[in-house]
């Protein structure tokens, strides 16, 4: 799983830090946690908005490619089809 959240920018409900590796929830001035979407989205231009949800869904099938990749090779192991 450490391999999959490396290639997404997107972590389990966790902010991906730009600068570092590191995964971890964001706090604004006042010291409120912020989610994801309040980080990426708040006060962004549209056209950046068409951008990171583009990103987002490149995410998801990447994602899921993986995952069925696994499956399948797990299942071959197995004596499986699918």
């Amino acid at each position: 799983m450490t391999e999959l959240s490396q290639k997404t920018s997107l972590v389990a409900g966790l902010v991906k830090d730009p600068f570092s590796n590191k995964s971890e929830k964001i706090k604004d001035k006042e010291g409120k946690m912020l989610n994801w979407s309040e980080v990426y989205f708040h006060s962004t231009p549209l056209a950046a908005v068409f951008a990171i949800l583009s990103k987002v869904e490149n995410d998801a099938k990447l994602l899921e490619s993986e995952s069925m990749s696994n499956i399948s090779r797990i299942s071959k192991c197995s004596g499986f089809q699918i």
